[in-house]
Formats: C-alpha cells, sequence, structure tokens
C-alpha cells in the first residue's frame, strides 16, 4: 500500500488546494508520515523512504510544500471572510477544513525531516533543493521576526482565573479567533520544525547541487540566522506564576517547548539542552565545521563577530551535554585571534549569477489570487459540509484508525459513542460513594524555616560531615530590629556538637517551606586561639545580615575538657 500511495501523489495546482482530491492527497502523506516515523522510532526497514526514493518522490513531496505555503499567504487571506462567516454549521465545517489545508504545511515538513535524516535523501532532492532552502530560510526568518507573537502562540491560562473561567474563554471565542490562533500554533510549529530540517540539510550539503549550497553560504548565509536562534531562542519564555497568598506579584516560572507542548522548567535546569535547542547547535556546529561550507565561506569582519556571540554559550555544563562542541569552540578561539577583514574588502564586482527557484517560480508566475480565491469560494469552501467524506477519512486517519498496514484482525474497530456512553453511566451508577476526603493540613507559612545544617565553608568531607540541627521547643519570638522591621527568631539546636577551630569559616544551609535554600557563609569565625589565659566560656558569630532578610547567630562554646595549656584552643557550636 505504501508504494501505491507514493506512486500516486500528484503536483497540484494552486486552485485545486483544499479539493476533494487534494485532501485525499493530504490524507495519504499523513499516513506515510505517521508510518515513517513509527519506522525511524522502531529501527525497522524505512520502506516509506525507499518508496519516495524508488518513485523519485521527493521532489513532488518539496512542490507541495511550496505550494500550501503559497496558499496560505496569497489566496487563505482573501477566504478568511467566508470561512468564517455568520452561519454556525457552516463555519465549523470550512473552519475543519481549513485547519487540515494549514495542517498539511506542518505534516510535510515533519516528513520531511524524517526522510532528510539519511544523506541519500537529501541528494535525491536534486534541483528541489533550491526551493527547499529558499523556504527554510523565510521560515527562520518568521522565528526572528515573529518571535514574541509566537512565544504566545498557545498562552499559559491567567493563575488569576479558575479553569472553569478559562473553560468558558476558549468556548466564547468566535471562529475568526479560534483560526487564527491555529494558524499561528501551525506556523510556529512549522518554523520551529524547519531548525531541525536545516540541520539534516547542512549535516549532508556534501549532497546539494552547487546551487543549493551557494544559497545556504553566499545569498541566505544560514549561520547568521542561526545564531539568534541560539541568543534569543523563540522556544523559551518566562511567565507570572500564581500571585501569593498576601497578595504580593507572582513570581516568574520559565517555560520550554519540549514535543510541541510549554513546560516548566525549574531553576536549576534552565542549563539542560532540550531536542530543539539541541538542533540549533548542531546546526550552526555543521556552518563552521564541515569541510564543504569550510571551502566557501569566507570569514569577514561582521560574520566573526556574529560567530563570537554564540561563544559565551559555549561552557563546560552545554559541552557535558553535545561533546561535540568542543571542536566547534576550538575553532571558535582560533578565529577570535584571525585579523578578519572588513566586508567591503571581500566583495566583488564580478557578475553573479544564480539560478531560478523552480517551484517557487511555477506556482508564483502569472497568478491571479483573486479569481482563484473566487473560484475557489464558488467550487470548494461555498458547498463544504460536515458530512463530506473527504473530512470523515481524515478523522479517521488523525485518530489512528486507518494506518498503513492495519488490515483485517488487526485493525482497530470503529469506536460507538453511545455504548461508550452507557458503559460509562453504568459503572458511575455501581461505583461505591467514595468516603469524604480528610480536611487538607494547615498550610505553612512559606518562609518558615524546615531545615538548617552546618558544615565546613569549604564542603563536608567524611573527616568532617555535616551536622543537622533540630528545632527547639522554645516558642518563637517577633523582634524588631534597629531599622524598624519585624523579624522572627528560632533557636536550633544540635544533638551532636559540631566541633570547630579558632579560625574556622563556616556554612550555614537554611531550607524555607517554599522549598528554597540559602547558604550562609562567612569569613573566619575569629575566635581566640590561646588556651591561657583561659578564652570566654562562650562566644557568639553572625552569618548573614538582618538587613538582607535572614541571619543565623552561632553559639561558639570553648572546649575545657583539655587541661593542657598545649596547642590553640578549639570550640564546639552548640545552638543558633
Amino acid at each position: 500500500e505504501t508504494e501505491r500511495l507514493v506512486e500516486g501523489l500528484e503536483e497540484f495546482a494552486l486552485e485545486d488546494v483544499g479539493s476533494k482530491k487534494w485532501m485525499k492527497q493530504h490524507a495519504n502523506l499523513e499516513k506515510l508520515n505517521q508510518q515513517a516515523h513509527a519506522s525511524a522510532r522502531d529501527k525497522h526497514d524505512e520502506f516509506v523512504l525507499e518508496a519516495f526514493l524508488t518513485f523519485d518522490k521527493l521532489g513532488a513531496l518539496v512542490y507541495d510544500l511550496i505550494l500550501v505555503e503559497t496558499w496560505r499567504e496569497r489566496v487563505y487571506p482573501l477566504l478568511e471572510d467566508l470561512i468564517c462567516g455568520a452561519e454556525e454549521e457552516a463555519n465549523r465545517s470550512r473552519s475543519m477544513r481549513c485547519y487540515f489545508v494549514l495542517y498539511h504545511e506542518a505534516t510535510v515538513v515533519n516528513l520531511l525531516e524524517c526522510l532528510c535524516y539519511h544523506a541519500h535523501a537529501v541528494g535525491a532532492i536534486k534541483d528541489a533543493s533550491l526551493d527547499l532552502t529558499d523556504y527554510c530560510a523565510r521560515r527562520l526568518a518568521a522565528l526572528h521576526s515573529r518571535c514574541s507573537r509566537f512565544r504566545e502562540a498557545t498562552p499559559a491560562r491567567d493563575p488569576t482565573e479558575t479553569p472553569a473561567e478559562y473553560a468558558t474563554k476558549l468556548k466564547n471565542r468566535t471562529a475568526r479567533e479560534e483560526l487564527a490562533e491555529q494558524a499561528l500554533q501551525i506556523e510556529f510549529t512549522v518554523s520551529v520544525g524547519c531548525v531541525a530540517l536545516v540541520r539534516m540539510v547542512v549535516e549532508h550539503v556534501g549532497e546539494l547541487t552547487v546551487s543549493a549550497v551557494s544559497r545556504i553560504v553566499d545569498k541566505h548565509d544560514f549561520l547568521l540566522s542561526v545564531v539568534p536562534l541560539i541568543e534569543h531562542p523563540p522556544w523559551t519564555r518566562a511567565r507570572i506564576g500564581p500571585p501569593g497568598e498576601d497578595g504580593s506579584k507572582g513570581k516568574r516560572v520559565w517555560q520550554k517547548l519540549n514535543n510541541g507542548d510549554w513546560r516548566d522548567v525549574p531553576h536549576d535546569r534552565l542549563l539542560d539542552v532540550t531536542k530543539l535547542e539541541a538542533q540549533a547547535w548542531f546546526a550552526l556546529y555543521w556552518l563552521t565545521m564541515h569541510p564543504e561550507v569550510r571551502k566557501r565561506y569566507g570569514f569577514d569582519a561582521y560574520r566573526k563577530q556574529t560567530l563570537m556571540r554564540a561563544r559565551r554559550f559555549v561552557n563546560d555544563v552545554l559541552l557535558d551535554q553535545i561533546p561535540v562542541l568542543a571542536e566547534m569552540q576550538r575553532f571558535m578561539d582560533e578565529l577570535s585571534i584571525v585579523q578578519a577583514p572588513e566586508p567591503t574588502a571581500m566583495s566583488d564586482r564580478q557578475c553573479l549569477m544564480q539560478q531560478v527557484a523552480a517551484f517557487q517560480e511555477c506556482i508564483t508566475r502569472g497568478a491571479d489570487y483573486a479569481a482563484i480565491a473566487k473560484r475557489q469560494i464558488d467550487e470548494i469552501w461555498t458547498a463544504a459540509s460536515m458530512h463530506d467524506d473527504d473530512l470523515k477519512a481524515l478523522v479517521d486517519v488523525y485518530a489512528g484508525d486507518d494506518v498503513l498496514g492495519a488490515d483485517g484482525d488487526d485493525a482497530p474497530g470503529t469506536l460507538d459513542l453511545d455504548k461508550l456512553s452507557a458503559e460509562l453511566e453504568t459503572e458511575k451508577e455501581n461505583k461505591p460513594t467514595p468516603p469524604p476526603p480528610p480536611p487538607p493540613p494547615p498550610k505553612a507559612d512559606a518562609n518558615e524555616v524546615v531545615m538548617v545544617t552546618l558544615e565546613d565553608a569549604r564542603g563536608s568531607s567524611p573527616f568532617r560531615p555535616s551536622r543537622a540541627g533540630r528545632k527547639s521547643n522554645a516558642p518563637s519570638k517577633i523582634v524588631a530590629s534597629e531599622d524598624g522591621n519585624r523579624f522572627t527568631r528560632e533557636k536550633w539546636l544540635f544533638d551532636a556538637p559540631f566541633q570547630c577551630a579558632a579560625d574556622d569559616a563556616i556554612a550555614c544551609f537554611i531550607e524555607t517551606a517554599d522549598g528554597n535554600h540559602r547558604r550562609l557563609a562567612g569569613a573566619k569565625l575569629g575566635l581566640p586561639k590561646m588556651r591561657v589565659p583561659a578564652p570566654p566560656k562562650k562566644s557568639w558569630r553572625q552569618l548573614g545580615a538582618v538587613a538582607e532578610g535572614l541571619a543565623a547567630q552561632l553559639l561558639c562554646v570553648f572546649d575545657d575538657d583539655d587541661q593542657s595549656s598545649e596547642g590553640d584552643a578549639t570550640y564546639r557550636i552548640e545552638a543558633e
């Protein structure tokens, strides 16, 4: 079946986008995309790739990508008023068909990303590589120019509103607003997918034609497009968390795009490299280290300055996760001491000729977009219905009920919603009533200290382990400081005294109820060294400062168990 679907791929005209025949091909490509990823994931024979190579259809795939991009940018704006009309039933059918047309671009990019992992697949694209590199350059430019809008493509729920309010807001969206959000999200998905596609193409740049290599290193200069993605990644954003119980402003929460979803990232994990970030780094690596690129790419002062902006991000944490970047780090260090010429000194006055991107020229030359939109209104969008067979077939494809190789007894059955609803009602009636939940425990103050640990400022060791304290039974006291502020004073004890010398430096780790950790470390204790005359029995030393919001006072007790007068005095910390 795979060979039949690949062999039947056609190159449609712009006015046929969205028609029943075109939608059938979209469903076929979605099946091929799902199967290609399943084969790659399970490490099976990649027969989808072999079919594309056998029938020489990779060029047709690139043509389809350029076609749907042109429709989205040129024709869709002329159809938007009709698709988001006044009739609710018509809105649903037209919006659903339009969503599938827009999503087709993401399907093709995702399929190309899977296929182009192999070098011989990149070489089989042939002259269509010009259109592919031009398309990738446009998507990288979109990531730069629309970065702020892309970060809001799937906005985080306002922490001040309840889930019910959020659901009501989604329900009350107009068809135009909903489709606009979906179109923006699809464009973001496509643009991010093109970063991985650029990495695949650049890694196998030796398989491309001379014109395509010239596009990468000269016309579009992919290196200058990738570096800003590392400096200001569009797949990382910050949002404000829920406000505190006292009405204070919520804390900043960082999120990263991972597998298509925005996920919260703790502050101590922000340097973890995600798959998207790794693709950008690999693209930069091949743009600087690939022999074919280095033979053709000349570093002037501006290109050198741009690449050096990425040098500060290459640190030990990054190299531990992507060790191959050590070679690029060494190249950057060597480049930093080279005197690069100014851009004007490298320009020549010779005639420059470039090959035209054939697919883009074929689709856009002489196209009357207003006439195409009018024809589509009459033949496609006016008669669109929710009961169209092509839409029903697409629902089965996206639900996973119509995949390649699912036939006979292995094919999943049709989902009976009425039967499923009746089973759920019966289960609900027979389910015993659960006992009432226990009352929630009282909430602890976010700033309440829950753990105190002492150790040497240079770090604990087997010979001098850290000591954890326990809170005294004595009640806490509210004390006023010299500047008029009020703070809480608590007493903590140690079951085993912490031994120290007169000139030791001590660190105190304090954990609060909200999970935050603070480390207070001071200079040397500066206690009396001599045993004769005997030093004071008790001395107090302070770590931190009250003005900074947190301080620890250590009770240092002179160890007078040793009656000899030789050696320096020793102390033990018993409380704070």
